[in-house]
């Protein structure tokens, strides 16, 4: 309470006055002390004694005390000796008023005091003065605010031990001051005295980082140190807020999670705050994305009988943590959704928001839930922030209802207020809510997202997948987008899970045949992206090899995921390291009982998707399943015969004995070969569908340009032709003079190893069984001619190859 300077300079009666203040247990001890004389004759040290304890020693309402005469004795002799008051004295006197929430007369007295001799103050002075700041009315405080802060950069040296950093740190959080060199200069002074922090310090540091969202990865590396070594003598409240404070500022790694706090979690459960403090752990557990199975069985058993006594908080914490896991707590989630709808008008939007995010992402069955959380919603629709909608929306999605108030949820100028991922997560729910489609809300979005995307802001794998996948489902022709997009890809795959690529992967295979292939351009084009592809379908070849191993018993989920990525695969053109994919599928099917699986649209599919990267051995395999089935469609005959052009010209070796003359019905008519279907990309082949168009559409891609090109040079030859014609109704040709057809081959044309795909193969094929002469140039000798000026010397040299394609007037000029 006093310094020693002035312990010497008390008059010994004002000595015992003090010793008996001190020593005082009570308010009313304090007050018995503050008689009319005595307070007359208190000097300055005296004064703010006694202020200090009653603020100390009082708890609850100080109504009555205001109204006790010994109080206003002490108050306004307080008042009279403020010049005699020393820093230190003014400070006590100051946070007493503010905890007593008292504001005498004189108080404006008292800051312009503390503003004239700001540089008087301690570094701990002043975080206290800023301390209380927090719970003094802002407007009355703003001009000593800012001269405290301006100060207190001067004298942060002058932390060196924790209680004064700890006690900064908290007084900035309060005042919501978010500084990032001061809490820079903190984190830096507490590195140096780490060893000295109390746990209760550490608290205090990691709750005002958090609480404005700063981080400090070296000081939060030896935090994280401190808690392998301490974290078994955390009390239950500070291993509360030690988890939620790192897992918020994604300072929490698995290892620390799972393996140094949830023992010492689960071996203290019964001595935590139910529910507040568990629903917290559960939360943050969730939002550091460690699902530590046995904590979690744990809290569930505890909460379940606790329901009741949860606030909005509470429930929307826990529902939205326990969202992933609904399935292994359904007696928990039953009570929950009861508690929730009696409780319902408690929640605020964001509370709301949460719930039903999480309520959708459990899969929870039940409209009437929904329709009052959207009822409640609506009421509460101006206090809605854009990044509550985006939840909503997802929510709705997941559960796949959307309640009849929800219909006129979106607004325009909501998209405005949204960052680029939350435009994405937006657009993703919408996909699946066709009902609650705004194409004027959808502009907005995709505007913010193309600005976003040219600035600072990078896609993230998921962030990415649910892009491809809103374009593929809406068709949308974001070109611009996409071509953003594909110039990050070799970043993102780099650190990409087996997950996200697979997902990323399967949307691409499914944009329409203008996207598509731009997305085989680039692939051709990037070799940096070729590699991270590459190393990226490895992984998923090893992650399908492994679910072998976890489960031979059931090969049907390993050959669902490698039918799905073959497909892919094949739809893109990629055939680099799909070799050993192959190679796995004819292993799988050495089971009988996945070729007897349920799963018969597999077949075809494969069938196609082994023919198109030219595995004829696999292809063959799927041909021979196929024959066997007896429920084949039109459309599987049609595609099957395509795949027979695949494997060789004939079509018949491969099909062995056919009772059912199927081999005639597939091999009967080589033209009648299926154009590629666009309007079935909505056939999602990595949700469970396995249908994938077969062949080229008709595009208008980057070898229309070269089509142009040599159209005029044709005509300056004089040679009568027809540029970009459909033979038969079903298969495009750039360039067709008579019985002669040129082919440019581009990147849809041609796998990433270089050789021309199965569709390709198969095309010129079916051309001449048809009678005609086929001559096909790569898109890039076409290219070199224009830029060279020898474009019409690469084309005498073709047509002379075609030569008994042409006509004897188109002879007579080809070779005058």
């Amino acid at each position: 309470m006093m310094e020693n300077q002035d312990l010497l300079e008390l008059h010994p009666d004002r000595l015992a006055v003090q010793q008996d203040l001190l020593t005082a247990s009570s308010v009313g001890r304090v007050l018995a002390l503050c008689s009319a004389e005595e307070v007359a004759q208190m000097d300055a040290i005296n004064l703010v004694t006694a202020c200090h304890r009653i603020a100390k020693l009082h708890h609850g309402s100080s109504a009555f005390l205001k109204e006790n005469p010994h109080f206003e004795w002490l108050i306004d002799r307080t008042g009279q000796k403020l010049q005699d008051l020393k820093p230190r004295g003014m400070v006590h006197i100051f946070w007493a008023l503010v905890k007593l929430e008292h504001w005498p007369s004189w108080l404006p007295e008292l800051m312009t005091l503390f503003t004239i001799n700001i540089d008087t103050f301690t570094g701990r002075d002043l975080s206290v003065i800023l301390g209380a700041l927090a719970k003094f009315p802002k407007a009355e405080g703003s001009e000593l605010k800012e001269a405290a802060l301006a100060e207190l950069r001067f004298r942060l040296p002058q932390l060196q031990g924790p209680t004064d950093i700890a006690c900064v740190a908290s007084s900035l959080c309060r005042l919501h001051v978010r500084d990032e060199q001061l809490f820079a200069a903190l984190a830096i002074s507490a590195q140096r005295s780490i060893a000295d922090f109390s746990m209760s310090d550490i608290v205090s540091v990691l709750w005002a980082f958090a609480s404005l969202n700063l981080t400090h990865s070296e000081l939060f590396a030896e935090i994280r140190q401190v808690l392998h070594r301490e974290a078994e003598n955390c009390s239950p409240k500070e291993l509360t807020q030690i988890t939620w404070a790192l897992s918020r500022l994604k300072e929490a790694d698995e290892d620390l999670l799972r393996h140094v706090m949830a023992p010492v979690i689960r071996a203290k459960l019964l001595e935590f705050e139910v529910p507040r403090d568990l629903c917290t752990l559960a939360f943050a557990y969730s939002n550091a994305r460690v699902m530590e199975e046995g904590l979690f069985s744990d809290l569930a058993h505890i909460l379940s009988s606790k329901v009741r006594l949860m606030n909005a908080h509470d429930i929307s914490s826990v529902v939205a943590a326990f969202a992933t896991i609904e399935y292994a707590h359904k007696s928990f989630f039953k009570a929950l959704k009861r508690h929730t709808k009696a409780t319902l008008q408690t929640f605020t939007p964001l509370q709301l928001a949460r719930t039903i995010h999480g309520f959708g992402i459990a899969g929870v069955d039940d409209p009437s839930l929904y329709r009052k959380l959207c009822d409640e919603v609506m009421k509460k629709r101006e206090q809605l922030h854009a990044k509550n909608l985006v939840e909503i929306l997802i929510g709705l999605a997941e559960a796949e209802v959307l309640p009849e108030s929800a219909l006129t949820l979106l607004n325009v100028d909501t998209a405005k207020w949204l960052d680029a991922k939350s435009c994405i997560q937006a657009l993703h729910a919408l996909s699946r809510l066709p009902q609650l489609g705004s194409e004027a809300f959808q502009k907005e979005v995709l505007k913010v997202i193309r600005k976003k995307a040219q600035g600072w802001w990078r896609f993230e794998v998921e962030d990415l997948a649910d892009l491809i996948e809103v374009m593929v489902v809406l068709n949308l022709q974001e070109m611009f987008l996409l071509k953003l997009s594909l110039g990050q890809m070799p970043r993102l795959l780099r650190n990409s899970t087996t997950t996200g690529f697979l997902r990323l992967w399967g949307g691409l295979s499914e944009l329409p045949a203008i996207a598509k292939e731009q997305v085989q351009e680039e692939i051709h084009r990037n070799q940096h992206l070729r590699n991270a592809i590459a190393s990226c379908i490895q992984q998923g070849i090893e992650a399908i090899a492994s679910m072998i191993e976890d489960n031979d018993s059931n090969t049907q989920p390993a050959m669902k995921a490698a039918a799905e990525l073959m497909l892919a695969c094949a739809s893109l053109g990629w055939d680099t390291n799909a070799q050993s994919l192959a190679d796995l599928i004819m292993t799988l099917l050495e089971d009988e009982n996945v070729k007897s699986g349920p799963h018969e649209a597999w077949w075809v599919s494969l069938a196609w998707a082994s023919g198109e990267l030219g595995f004829e051995e696999l292809s063959k395999t799927c041909l021979k399943i196929c024959l066997d089935s007896k429920d084949l469609s039109e459309e599987d005959r049609r595609r099957l015969s395509t795949v027979a052009l695949f494997v060789n010209e004939a079509g018949t070796d491969c099909f062995g004995p056919d009772p059912d003359g199927l081999r005639e019905a597939l091999c009967e008519a080589p033209g009648n070969f299926p154009q590629e279907d666009t309007s079935s990309t909505s056939s999602r082949s990595f949700k469970g569908s396995y249908w994938h168009p077969e062949m080229h559409s008709s595009s208008k891609g980057s070898s229309s340009e070269k089509v142009d090109h040599i159209s005029r040079a044709l005509v300056e030859m004089n040679l009568p032709h027809e540029k970009t014609v459909k033979i038969a109704g079903l298969h495009e040709v750039d360039i067709r003079l008579e019985r002669a057809l040129l082919l440019i081959l581009g990147p849809k044309d041609l796998a990433t190893s270089g050789k021309a795909l199965g569709s390709t193969v198969a095309r010129k094929r079916a051309l001449e069984a048809m009678g005609f002469m086929v001559k096909e140039i790569y898109v890039q000798e076409v290219e070199l001619a224009i830029t060279s000026g020898s474009l019409q010397e690469l084309l005498w040299t073709c047509l002379a190859e075609v030569g008994d394609g042409l006509s004897d007037g188109q002879k007579g000029l080809t070779f005058k």
